[in-house]
Formats: C-alpha cells, sequence, structure tokens
C-alpha cells in the first residue's frame, strides 16, 4: 500500500502533465493561428508585386511592368540593343515567377522560394547591367544569340529549382504531418501509461485480502512493438501526405524519392518517435519499480516472499532468518522486472539504448539501500532490547533487595539470654540460654580446678602421670526446648 506522500507525488505529477498538455495546445493553436496569418500576410504582398499573375513568355511590346521602362526607340541601334536585354530580363523575371506560383503551395517552401528568387533576381539584374554595357560596343547578331543562350539556360535552372523547392515543401509539410500523428498517439500512450499506475494501486489495495503468493500478469503499454507500430502509422502518414500535394504532387514526389528526401523525413520520423517512446518507458519502468519496492516499505516483503518459497515447494521460512527472507524478496523482484523488461523489449540493441541497464542498476541500489536502512533498524532494535534487559534485571535485584529487607523487618527480631551455675563441691556445671524463642540447656562435669582437689583427684604429679580416675573426665551435655 502506498503512503500518502507517495499518493500525492503521483497526483501532482498526473497535474502537471495534464496543465503540461494543455499548454502544448495552446501552444499548437497559437502556432497555427500565426502561420495563417503569416501565409496571408505573403499571399498579399505576392498578388501586390504580381507573382501570382500569369506571364506568357512570348516576347510582346505590352508586357508586365512596361511602363516603368517607357516607350522604346527605333532610331537608334543602341536603344534597340538596350530593349533586347530589357525583353532577356523580363523573360528571366517571368522564369522565376513560374516557379514562385509552384512554391506557394506550402507556406514554408513559399518563404524558401521567395527568399531565393530575389537572390536570383539581384543576380539577374547584375548580369544584366553588365551585358547591357558590353551589348553596346558589340553587334546586333551577337547580342541576339547571348540572349538566346541565357534564355535556355536560366529556364532549364529555374525549372529544376523549382522542382526542388516543391519537393522540399511537400516533403517538409508531409514530415509536419507525420510528427503530429505520431504525437497523438504517444500522448494516448501515455494515458495509458497513466491509468494503468492507477489500476494497479487498486489492484494492490485489494490484494492485501487475497491469498499471498499469487500476483497478476501485468502487461504494459509502452513496449518496442508499440514504438514500431507507431513509426510504422508515421511513416505512412508521410507518404500519403506526400501523395497527397496538391502543386505537381507526381514531380514532388519523384523528386523527393531521387535525391533521398523521403529516406532522410523517414529518419527524422523514427529519431523523434523513438526519443519520445524512450522517455515514456523510462516513466513506466520507474512506476514499476516503485510498485516493486513497496511491499519492502510495508514490511510485508519477508512475509511475501516465505509464502512464495512454501508455496513452490522450497525450504520452510521456520529455518530462515529475516535477513535471508529479504535476499529472497529481493532476489524474486529483481528476476520479476527482468521478465517485465524481457517482455517489453526482446531486442538487445534497443535495451541498450532506452537504458534498461540504469534501471536495473537503479532497482538494485534502492534494495541495497532498503537493505541497509533494515539492518541499521534492527541493529537499533537489538540495542533497545538489550538496554531494555539490562535495566528490567538491574529493577529485579533492586525489587529483591526490598523483598529481603521486608521480610527481615516482618520477622520477629532475635533474643538470646545465657546463664551458667556450678554446682558447689561438686564437678558439674549447669548453662542455660534463651535464643531465637529456644531455650538450650548445657550440662558440663570438668574436674575441680582447687590445688587441694587436684592433689586429691590427680595426684602430687597433676597430668604428668596421667589419668588416675574418673575425676579427670569432663562431659557436657546440650538440650533444647
Amino acid at each position: 500500500m502506498l503512503t500518502p506522500r507517495l499518493l500525492q507525488q503521483q497526483q501532482l505529477q498526473l497535474q502537471q502533465q495534464l496543465q503540461q498538455q494543455r499548454r502544448q495546445r495552446l501552444f499548437r493553436s497559437m502556432q497555427l493561428l500565426l502561420l495563417g496569418l503569416y501565409c496571408v500576410f505573403i499571399f498579399s504582398a505576392a498578388a501586390a508585386d504580381g507573382v501570382l499573375l500569369p506571364n506568357s513568355r512570348s516576347p510582346s511590346s505590352f508586357h508586365l511592368g512596361s511602363s516603368l521602362w517607357g516607350p522604346y526607340p527605333s532610331s537608334s541601334t543602341l536603344f534597340a540593343a538596350r530593349k533586347q536585354q530589357q525583353q532577356q530580363q523580363q523573360q528571366q523575371q517571368q522564369v522565376g515567377l513560374g516557379t514562385r506560383t509552384l512554391a506557394f503551395a506550402n507556406p514554408f517552401g513559399a518563404l524558401r522560394g521567395l527568399l531565393k528568387r530575389k537572390g536570383g533576381s539581384d543576380d539577374s539584374s547584375s548580369i544584366g547591367d553588365t551585358s547591357s554595357s558590353s551589348s553596346s560596343s558589340s553587334s546586333n547578331n551577337n547580342n541576339s544569340n547571348t540572349s538566346s543562350n541565357g534564355e535556355s539556360n536560366n529556364g532549364s535552372s529555374g525549372a529544376a529549382t523549382a522542382q526542388a523547392a516543391a519537393a522540399q515543401a511537400a516533403v517538409d509539410a508531409a514530415v509536419g504531418a507525420a510528427i503530429e500523428f505520431a504525437a497523438e498517439q504517444l500522448g494516448a500512450l501515455r494515458q495509458e501509461v497513466q491509468s494503468l499506475l492507477l489500476q494497479q494501486l487498486q489492484q494492490q489495495q485489494q490484494q492485501q485480502h487475497r491469498k499471498k503468493g499469487d500476483p497478476e500478469e501485468r502487461r504494459l503499454p509502452v513496449t518496442e512493438m508499440a514504438a514500431a507500430a507507431v513509426t510504422a502509422a508515421a511513416k505512412k502518414k508521410l507518404h500519403a501526405a506526400v501523395s497527397k500535394t496538391a502543386a505537381a504532387a507526381a514531380v514532388a514526389a519523384a523528386a523527393a524519392a531521387a535525391d533521398g528526401r523521403l529516406q532522410r523525413a523517414e529518419t527524422q520520423i523514427e529519431a523523434y518517435v523513438d526519443r519520445e517512446a524512450k522517455g515514456l518507458f523510462q516513466q513506466q519502468m520507474q512506476q514499476q519499480i516503485l510498485l516493486l519496492l513497496q511491499p519492502f516499505v510495508s514490511g510485508s516483503a519477508a512475509a511475501a516472499a516465505a509464502a512464495g518459497a512454501e508455496g513452490k515447494g522450497g525450504r520452510s521460512s521456520e529455518g530462515r532468518s529475516p535477513e535471508q527472507q529479504l535476499e529472497a524478496a529481493a532476489a524474486a523482484v529483481l528476476q520479476q522486472f527482468d521478465s517485465l523488461l524481457l517482455q517489453c523489449i526482446p531486442s538487445s540493441q534497443v535495451r541498450e539504448r532506452w537504458g534498461c541497464m540504469e534501471l536495473q542498476q537503479l532497482l538494485q541500489q534502492q534494495l541495497l539501500l532498503h537493505a541497509k536502512g533494515m539492518r541499521m533498524q534492527r541493529s537499533e532494535q537489538q540495542q533497545q532490547a538489550e538496554t531494555l534487559l539490562r535495566v528490567v534485571q538491574h529493577q529485579q535485584g533492586l525489587l529483591q533487595q526490598l523483598q529481603q529487607q521486608l521480610q527481615q523487618e516482618q520477622q520477629p527480631r532475635p533474643f538470646s539470654m545465657g546463664a551458667a551455675y556450678r554446682v558447689p563441691d561438686t564437678n558439674l556445671q549447669i548453662a542455660a540460654a534463651a535464643r531465637q524463642g529456644r531455650l538450650q540447656l548445657n550440662l558440663t562435669c570438668v574436674p575441680d580446678d582447687s590445688p587441694a582437689a587436684a592433689a586429691g583427684v590427680l595426684g602430687q604429679q597433676g597430668f604428668v602421670r596421667g589419668v588416675e580416675g574418673l575425676g579427670n573426665l569432663g562431659i557436657s551435655c546440650s538440650f533444647s526446648i
């Protein structure tokens, strides 16, 4: 079960992603609006300059822009040569204007073609000035030959440039449409990842009431096959957009296929899809890592590992220590994560490119950190238990001392009294003593220590000669009442 902190983090992430999607949609709409305004501006500028008007290539005295040059004189050869050069420039402009009309099939292509045509017009004007200066000194026949050669060369180069610009514009528009289509497909995959996380959280809460050791199979949405399907659909969209180009579709497609522009566009689309799919895959697997680490956080990983070992017929958990149970649970989690990676990405190259090794290392680091924290927690608990045991033992000693003192206070105090009496003119001595409520009597028979008695009993030499009679014998008797 996830902690409230993790749930709040997941909710914040979902809210941030929704806000990011809204900003992206707003940004796209603004881009489309600006693009439309820009196209309107370009078309209006082109219409004002007469770019979109059809032009004939046949020389005539009344042509577009003739009022700027004024009437043509016919009396002088110099003016005739200049007139011929002006007609050549006008024909070059007509060729350039024809290419511009093809370039306006796409706004990006129109901008590119307009910039190219401006450069071409500057070059043609400079060429026209030099040719006019040379024609004034040459003959009319040479001028006519050079003008016809320049007209044919400029016409062929202008047509080639027009085809290239149209092909590039068609490919650019098709790439944009294909990338937008791929972004929509990847957005759907992102929503599936978020919904899968919520479902797994609910299932994890429900599995607490179920039998342990029966995990459900997880099917993840972001896989190598899903990325390949998005790439294939985007390529199909690319070719469809190129084939549906309004202006010279067949010519543009043939030119694009000839110079490898479609291959480069497909490579660009593949790189975009691979990059976005890698990010989604990383997010998906990080969520799976959090779900796999949740039993370790809640403390049920060891119990789950023990139940799984017993269900598989392995060694019972009674003979295992908690550390061994946690190691078994960590090994099971690593194996499950490896199976998920293999299920999502069968290819080794894609696994290396999408960072599967880094994800495995991240999971191992988290498991090691958790095991280290568990060891530290267990050592702290052992220290606390030992300290508590010492305190309890000390308190038990104090209680025993207090009990002994209490017993001694409750018992009667010992009272002793003794007395002794010797019977006169005899060897008998009686001693009596009262101790702890008991009376002790002691009867003693000892020899007489007087000199006269000693001489009478022991003789003149006393103890030197030894015992001569029973008077030298001492008897002691004790009685307790």
